[in-house]
């Protein structure tokens, strides 16, 4: 299974329903875990054949902002 991370501006749990729409429309996606206590409030996405372009169009069209983070 593929483990995608992204930096969002998310800062509190009132977005949590627009992330899980955005979520349940992309194909491949098997679970989600957002971080509000990281500094860069974390977006964990795990599934198969994930593409990272079309997961931050999709939560920029829902006002959410994410950049793709790299692990080390």
């Amino acid at each position: 299974m593929e483990k995608l991370m992204f930096e969002t501006n998310v800062h509190c749990s009132s977005l949590f329903h627009n992330i899980h729409a955005v979520i349940k429309q992309i194909d491949g996606i098997k679970k989600w875990k957002l971080d509000l206590e990281s500094v860069y409030k974390v977006l964990i996405i795990e599934g198969q054949c994930l593409d990272h372009q079309i997961i931050i169009k999709e939560l920029g069209i829902a006002g959410i902002e994410a950049q793709r983070l790299y692990e080390e």
